[in-house]
């Protein structure tokens, strides 16, 4: 029971978190509280590079919680050519450094949860092709 209990907290404190982690997006994923998908194909940046996103959902409700955002340099890249790949929020999905320039040095920062190549390759290889 305890351990049943201690589980559900460790899952709520993931959810509910504003700072979204590789470490939680993994964790969600192994407990299959969430899911992904790719959204549509590689998209060429207005700042130059690409980006391919992915949308963690939630399985109970299918409402997104999280984006993940993969950086390529080249519009033919494999999938551990990323330059950069990390977790967002979703209130923070479209939002990018040119915005966060504009507001000012007062504007409240873009959370962007670093993911590192073992954990892309673990939960995203599979689906980037």
């Amino acid at each position: 029971m305890l351990v049943n209990e201690g589980r559900q907290a460790r899952i709520d404190q993931c959810l509910a978190s504003d700072t979204p982690t590789a470490g939680y997006l993994d964790y969600l994923l192994d407990q299959r509280v969430l899911g992904l998908k790719r959204l549509g194909a590689l998209q060429k940046l207005e700042s130059g590079g690409y980006l391919q996103e992915f949308e963690a959902f939630n399985r109970t409700s299918n409402a997104p919680l999280w984006y993940v955002h993969f950086h390529y340099k080249h519009a033919t890249p494999g999938f551990a050519d990323f330059v950069k790949a990390h977790v967002k929020r979703a209130d923070q999905r479209h939002l990018g450094l040119r915005w966060q320039q504009a507001q000012g040095p007062n504007a409240a920062p873009i959370w962007r949860g670093d993911l590192g190549l073992e954990l892309a390759r673990k939960h995203f290889e599979a689906l980037f092709s």
